[in-house]
């Protein structure tokens, strides 16, 4: 199973993209990363932004599976 999340932008009110992930703990990394590194625009308001878990899918029959789980909001970065 590979996990489908999204950036939601709360400024937006949107998501503003997806990725995939094998799991929540390299997700939730890699947007920390995201949220910290100078070049990217969301380091300029890291509160906006959330990581969503949205879905499960699994790869060896095409299917999703909803999972929607907040993993990270990035107003933790803020404080």
């Amino acid at each position: 199973m590979i996990n489908v999340y999204g950036i939601y932008d709360q400024c937006a009110m949107c998501y503003i993209t997806t990725i995939n992930e094998r799991d929540d703990k390299v997700a939730e990394r890699n947007f920390k990363i995201a949220l910290t590194d100078e070049h990217n625009i969301m380091s300029k308001t890291p509160s906006d932004y959330r990581l969503v878990r949205l879905a499960k899918f699994d790869e060896n029959n095409g299917t999703f599976e909803e999972a929607k789980e907040n993993i990270f909001d990035g107003i933790s970065l803020s404080k």
